[in-house]
């Protein structure tokens, strides 16, 4: 077993791989520090005991720690936009679930 602390991955989107010039996303690996941290964010107890788990925001939380960069990805006036949480935000719906997958997926 290697324990590789801090490895960052360039990952492309499938409907994207074909293309000359891909958006190239940088992902980290999720360790159990920040695995257990979205875990305690993200779960909730009820008056009765009962588990309540917040899905969504666990899966931003993951976006937002893990997904650490980008090369070529452009606002409608062709400008790079820089990597952070707003602008991780504007992405599509179904960008977020297949970076949160590839996540899932490496870490």
């Amino acid at each position: 077993m290697i324990i590789k602390e801090g490895k960052t991955y360039d990952y492309i989107l499938l409907r994207e791989r074909k293309k000359k010039e891909p958006t190239i996303f940088v992902l980290q690996e999720m360790t159990v520090e920040i695995s257990n941290q979205i875990d305690d964010e993200t779960t909730m107890f009820d008056r009765k005991g009962q588990t309540r788990l917040l899905v969504g925001s666990a899966k931003w939380k993951k976006l937002e720690r893990c997904l650490v960069g980008w090369k070529n990805l452009k606002n409608d006036k062709g400008e790079e936009l820089p990597c952070t949480s707003e602008n991780k935000l504007k992405l599509p719906a179904y960008v977020q679930e297949e970076l949160v997958s590839e996540i899932n997926r490496i870490s």
